[in-house]
């Protein structure tokens, strides 16, 4: 399995599910109204020092906007820790593979051996060729 893609999913979660709460929480600690209003088709309003003030969405609108806000971090946090999983469980069986590995590269002659020596290949001998 090539984890490559999965790799950059999970840091580009990570990047925007951090910027994501950081907007969230800018969003909540600045706004000076109930996050959530009542779910009519009235305009939301906000009370800012004693004055109301209406806006052009209606509240239903502003909660499914507020409560998007709030869902990206989450998903976006978690797709991460997915990935995180996904990515221990690679590793995790890597080292049967490389024992596989190790056990081939084993079985191929090393230099100065006794096996190496009595291959009947010698390199640079033969007939040569011009072109």
């Amino acid at each position: 399995m090539d984890v490559r893609w999965l790799i950059c999913f999970g840091v580009i979660s990570t990047l925007n599910g951090i910027l994501d709460l950081v907007r969230f929480v800018d969003v909540v600690t600045h706004v000076p109204a109930p996050l959530l209003h009542s779910w009519n088709s009235s305009p939301a309003t906000f009370h800012i020092d004693g004055k109301d003030i209406e806006t052009a969405m209606p509240n239903y609108l502003w909660n499914v906007d507020v409560l998007t806000m709030g869902a990206l971090p989450l998903v976006s946090l978690s797709a991460a820790y997915l990935v995180a999983c996904v990515i221990q469980i690679t590793i995790a069986s890597m080292p049967d593979e490389l024992g596989e590995i190790d056990r081939v590269l084993d079985a191929v002659p090393q230099q100065g051996t006794a096996q190496a020596s009595a291959r009947s290949f010698t390199p640079f001998s033969g007939k040569s060729y011009k072109l």
